[in-house]
């Protein structure tokens, strides 16, 4: 059972972790693109700097050049003139001078090597830091659309609803309004004789309470039948 227990809280856990990450996956992705940059700024300067130190490197070169033969060709005076021991000095110093160059060769050798390989990583590198901001724009993008639209879809539901909700409660008080109207008019005319008398009268039952159009008409021709005979 504590096995079972510990299992279902490390799932648990697991899960909430996953939904956190999940959730934080955009700010996430900023941050690791914003470190991303600064090691591909700083292996920029690095590689600037070896650049400069080749190129030094190359200036020492012809430096060393421009001495070996200069040196070269004093030598050659000095064997001319059987100065045989500065001669010598000379050679020794030479020697010197073209281990180094050699030393240099290989250096730039390295440097170019080195830098070549570390230009194709960083163009490699730059190119997926572009399309990592792309992407991460776009899903910016996404997901604003995402949240305004989940939020507005959610604000136009509640509002429809609300507003569906007003008019049904408005259309059944009006309906329960209108009923009892109905309903004090007939206790009205049930309380009232005078009212049911004249319901009565226009209904044909008895005498008719009101003069009509045709009672004063029928009055007048009994009136006008005297004149008609003489």
């Amino acid at each position: 059972m504590y096995r079972h227990v510990l299992t279902l809280l490390r799932g648990s856990a697991h899960d909430t972790a996953e939904q956190f990450t999940d959730h934080n996956a955009l700010a996430t992705l900023r941050q690791q693109i914003r470190d991303s940059a600064r090691s591909i700024q700083a292996s920029r300067y690095a590689i600037a700097n070896a650049i400069a130190q080749y190129q030094s490197e190359l200036d020492h070169q012809q430096i060393v050049t421009s001495k070996i033969a200069d040196l070269e060709q004093r030598t050659i005076i000095a064997l001319e003139k059987g100065q045989d021991e500065l001669a010598q000095q000379a050679a020794e110093t030479i020697a010197g001078l073209e281990d180094e160059n050699e030393t240099s060769s290989a250096a730039q050798k390295l440097f170019r090597e080195q830098l070549a390989n570390q230009k194709a990583q960083l163009r490699e590198a730059q190119s997926i830091l572009r399309e990592l901001q792309r992407g991460a724009r776009l899903a910016a993008a996404a997901d604003s659309t995402r949240y305004l639209n989940d939020r507005a879809g959610s604000n136009h539901t509640g509002a429809l609803n609300a507003a569906r909700e007003t008019l049904d409660r408005l259309q059944k008080r009006q309906q329960q309004d209108q009923r009892k109207a109905e309903a004090l008019a007939g206790l009205d005319r049930a309380a009232q004789p005078k009212t049911v008398t004249e319901e009565l009268a226009r209904a044909g039952c008895g005498k008719p309470l009101q003069r009509t159009a045709n009672d004063v008409l029928d009055r007048l021709r009994t009136k006008t039948k005297p004149s008609k005979k003489s």
